[in-house]
């Protein structure tokens, strides 16, 4: 018969999100609705554990959130138990909103109201992919330059014609920041990491997600434009109303829908090496009082 009694006393994994946080702590709320893709959320929130654990201090703090229930549904199946209701939500500096394909219809009045509490509280919001619907919808958006997933942008932009809404994997306007989804997520963490720690944090962060180049807004934009002009080849062109998108949508070409997460102490330095092209401009980041 084998002994097992060493399994008894196996130390739990290492959590880097353990260490007591500081004054100089930034913390980070993650609202999981229903169908959210698991890839951008685990992105973020990595990009900002490595932060911590390569910098060796508690930098940066992390919670998940769930609307009415603790229980939020990943796009992929898996269940993910949240830390906090929006009720019981604590104060936060930044707060991410990840919605799944159907993101169109990933709302409510409590959210909205809620996202705008927030807002005027102080709070920076982001959203990556559908996610960019739950802000419109609570008004977030209104004057802001803002972007979403490359297959919701004309009905996006049908539905939100007021709204100025581009080709860039991600834009930052003020306190509220978008992202058009993937792995852009981990493009606009390192961004932030770089204007809020310096570049050669965020180059050895990158260094850790073997991520060897940090892209820019617009040097994905003619991607972006490739995409949306082959989805109209193979499938017409996407003049849909929101409600007919979760019907066409391929999920293959959907993987993300959180935001990169904002930061509030935005610096002027130049990136390079890894994050050569990343901006860093004030004008380009988040900045929690904005």
């Amino acid at each position: 018969m084998h002994d097992h009694t060493d399994l008894d006393t196996r130390e739990e994994p290492t959590s880097i999100n353990m260490t007591l946080p500081s004054a100089q702590t930034e913390s980070f709320g993650f609202l999981l609705l229903p169908g959210h893709p698991m890839l951008p959320v685990s992105a973020a929130i990595d990009v900002l554990a490595l932060a911590n654990y390569v910098s060796g201090e508690p930098i940066y703090s992390w919670c998940t959130i769930g609307h009415r229930i603790h229980s939020a549904r990943s796009m992929n199946g898996l269940n993910v138990q949240t830390d906090h209701l929006i009720e019981d939500a604590p104060p936060l500096i930044n707060l991410v909103v990840g919605a799944g394909v159907d993101g169109h219809k990933q709302t409510s009045t409590e959210v909205s109201t809620w996202l705008r509490r927030l807002k005027a509280g102080g709070t920076s919001i982001g959203a990556v992919s559908t996610g960019s619907w739950v802000l419109a919808k609570a008004g977030l958006l209104e004057g802001k330059r803002c972007t979403i997933h490359w297959e919701d942008r004309a009905a996006f932009r049908e539905t939100y014609p007021e709204l100025e809404v581009t080709e860039a994997i991600f834009e930052t306007d003020g306190p509220i920041s978008t992202c058009s989804g993937g792995t852009a997520v981990v493009d606009l963490s390192l961004t932030f990491v770089a204007a809020a720690h310096g570049i050669d944090l965020a180059n050895k962060v990158a260094e850790q997600v073997l991520h060897s180049e940090t892209r820019s807004p617009s040097r994905t934009r003619a991607l972006n434009q490739q995409l949306c002009s082959q989805r109209r080849t193979d499938h017409g062109a996407r003049h849909r109303k929101p409600d007919a998108i979760a019907g066409h949508r391929r999920t293959s070409g959907i993987i993300a829908a959180t935001s990169g997460p904002p930061v509030s102490h935005p610096s002027g330095a130049q990136p390079k090496a890894a994050l050569s092209g990343m901006p860093v401009a004030a004008n380009a980041i988040i900045g929690s009082p904005n």
